[in-house]
């Protein structure tokens, strides 16, 4: 992160930042130059694949100008990664503006925003080849004081790529649900009538004070027999607006409107009295939204969209009504049969069983609890040539974290709103736990195996592994980070974007307690890695710095590294962990850097560099190895013992995600942001 005062560039000082993501941030910088204010997106180039995308970012924001858009003045590379520098818009997101309201807006005013949009679509679907954003929603429009809609693109949110497009081209990894349309999801061929889509779905949302269904709840629901649950969703728009926004929002991209000009068009012919809501009063409009939008996702989207993703694989466009698609009109795809078995609780928080469920009996394709069958996409496979690669597979994109279940032949990670069970040997995707409004993030498995824990924007949600049944969300105020089980299973640690580390008890009603901020303040940033010792009695915290922390009361023991010498001055360690004995700390920096720290003394006994910035460790249960992943897609293992220089495997550029070993330290398996799995033999 680049503090105030910083210069950059020899022109540009940071002044203060304005938004951050995953793969960089936003800042209010001066031009020392020119002496006004600029934006100046600061972004980390995640491998080859990551450089091409931001590359033709800069070259297709360079070529417009739009009093819509912002103007870019300046693009440039630094060792940290590249820097767009573009016109400061002052003001408010919709969003931010939405959140302050806490209900919609009137009809007029969002028809007034929805003209200059389309303004902005039209000149950007109107250039050759027509140039798509694949990203509007509220988050990324802003109202400046004179009143005017600016369309941005931070290209931040979840680590996603940058959007803007061009039409024909398919999906960098990344989209925003609810607003993305099916097509997208789907990683297929996108044109302007997506924007449409997207457009659509933020316009209805800012007239309704809650988003609509998603395209793979709806479709879910639809293979399932059931209505299209935007109907429903439909009746709390204003009734001179609902045709125009349902035609928009069409499962079937033939069936959107042609253009975004043919769209402005039919608004501006609609009636004066068409944006008044003659049917139900605004509190009744956001109460019901709110009502379908949670019952609705809750209930259908939590056991249905993964199958759907999978089974999808063409949209009839003759003789139905817009956005309606039934499961007999899908060749070879039959009508899903639901079974839901619930287990009621006899308590709050049931006892943890001592073995390990078999997970071959749990995760059948049959539906049961909050399981979903999630066939594996139809890809080619990633043969393994007979060397060191066992075995290797397509899984959804945007996959993060890794853990293994007991039975050594599940694993688990999480991917956009769904946590995974893998079976890397089959190569296949066994089932799913689908959370659509959670924006799945990290993930943890209790010692015992009995629960999952994964963090979320807005908390923690804990699964019992055995059925799905979500026990319930332990909640943050802002994105959850880092979480691990303490090796009894007593506590569970979270750290959040905030720098907040809350310890929620696993045995007692999951009773949450914070550390004292007298004790650890959470002004030391985010938390970005976070790891429990073997003995259980301190936690390591990457932040800016690396810290000890008594687990009892968060009182810092000690600030790694401790001695002076060997490349103590680094910063933004983002992975940290414990050795099985827990005598040696490994950290991991985002110039590369791996160091070995002794825990009871602090000093560096050891530091190796890696290729690229390291975004995941795990040492072997044997304790002879440390694995590395590295932002650039490669993966390391190191011995510990005396002059081991290492050996890489042969990675493809995408950012490793999660590492893990198997029980006898034999193989090593991994999770890539592109979706992949693979499995490797640890021995040379």
């Amino acid at each position: 992160m680049l503090t105030p005062g910083t210069i950059v560039h020899e022109r540009y000082r940071i002044e203060q930042l304005v938004g951050q993501g995953a793969m960089g941030a936003v800042y209010a910088a001066v031009d020392l130059r020119l002496g006004h204010t600029v934006a100046l997106k600061h972004t980390r180039i995640p491998g080859p694949a990551g450089a091409a995308a931001l590359d033709r970012e800069a070259q297709i924001l360079t070529q417009l100008a739009h009093p819509g858009l912002p103007t870019v003045s300046d693009t440039f590379t630094t060792d940290e990664g590249q820097c767009l520098v573009m016109s400061f818009i002052p003001g408010p997101t919709l969003a931010e503006l939405l959140d302050e309201r806490g209900t919609g807006f009137p009809p007029d005013m969002v028809l007034t925003w929805a003209d200059q949009i389309l303004g902005v679509l039209d000149y950007l679907h109107g250039r050759q080849p027509p140039v798509l954003h694949r990203d509007i929603k509220p988050q990324n429009l802003k109202l400046t004081p004179a009143g005017a809609v600016v369309l941005l693109d931070f290209g931040l949110a979840r680590g996603q790529l940058f959007q803007t497009n061009l039409a024909g081209q398919r999906s960098v990894i990344g989209y925003t649900l609810p607003y993305a349309p099916l097509e997208q999801v789907r990683g297929e061929d996108t044109d302007p009538r997506s924007d449409l889509f997207a457009l659509a779905g933020t316009l209805a949302h800012l007239l309704v004070g809650a988003p609509p269904p998603d395209a793979l709840t709806r479709a879910a629901a639809i293979l399932a027999g059931g209505p299209d649950p935007l109907q429903a969703y439909a009746d709390a728009l204003p009734s001179g607006l609902r045709a125009v926004l349902l035609a928009c929002l069409s499962l079937d991209l033939a069936r959107r409107p042609a253009n975004a000009a043919a769209l402005r068009a039919t608004l501006a012919r609609l009636p004066d009295d068409a944006a008044v809501d003659t049917s139900t009063s605004e509190p009744e409009r956001t109460q019901a939204a709110w009502r379908l939008a949670e019952g609705l996702v809750h209930a259908i989207a939590l056991m249905l969209v993964v199958a759907a993703l999978a089974a999808l694989t063409w949209l009839p466009r003759e003789a139905q009504p817009a956005g309606v698609l039934t499961p007999t009109d899908i060749p070879g795809v039959p009508t899903p049969v639901i079974e839901l078995t619930l287990t009621a609780l006899a308590e709050p928080f049931p006892p943890e069983p001592p073995l390990v469920p078999t997970m071959a009996s749990l995760l059948q394709p049959t539906l049961v609890s909050g399981w979903v069958a999630a066939p594996t996409p139809a890809v080619s496979p990633l043969t393994p040539d007979g060397g060191p690669l066992l075995s290797s597979f397509q899984a959804p994109p945007l996959l993060s974290g890794l853990v293994r279940a007991g039975d050594g032949g599940t694993f688990f990670a999480t991917t956009l709103q769904s946590v995974l069970a893998l079976d890397a040997t089959a190569g296949r995707v066994r089932a799913a736990l689908i959370d659509p409004l959670g924006n799945v993030g990290m993930i943890a498995l209790s010692p015992s195996g009995s629960r999952l824990a994964a963090g979320t924007r807005d908390g923690v949600r804990l699964w019992q592994v055995a059925d799905g049944v979500l026990i319930t969300t332990l909640p943050h105020a802002v994105p959850v980070s880092a979480l691990a089980f303490t090796p009894d299973g007593h506590w569970l640690i979270t750290g959040d974007t905030a720098g907040q580390v809350h310890l929620w008890d696993m045995t007692d009603d999951m009773r949450k307690a914070t550390w004292a901020v007298s004790e650890y303040p959470a002004e030391h940033g985010a938390v970005r890695g976070l790891a429990v010792s073997p003995d259980g009695a301190v936690v390591a915290l990457a932040q800016d710095r690396v810290r000890i922390c008594r687990l009892t009361d968060g009182y810092v023991l000690s600030t790694l590294p401790l001695t002076a010498g060997e490349s103590t001055a680094l910063a933004n360690p983002q992975a940290v962990v414990f050795a099985p004995d827990g005598a040696t700390i490994a950290v991991g920096y985002s110039e590369g850097t791996v160091q070995f720290v002794a825990r009871a003394t602090g000093v560096i006994e050891r530091s190796v560099s890696g290729e690229g910035p390291v975004e995941a460790l795990a040492f072997s249960p044997d304790g002879a190895y440390l694995a590395t992943g590295s932002d650039t897609g490669v993966v390391q293992i190191w011995g510990l013992g005396e002059g081991d220089t290492g050996r890489t495997l042969p990675g493809h550029g995408s950012p490793v995600q999660g590492l893990v070993f198997d029980a006898d330290s034999s193989t090593l398996a991994v999770t890539m942001a592109d979706g992949v799995v693979q499995q490797w033999r640890v021995a040379p």
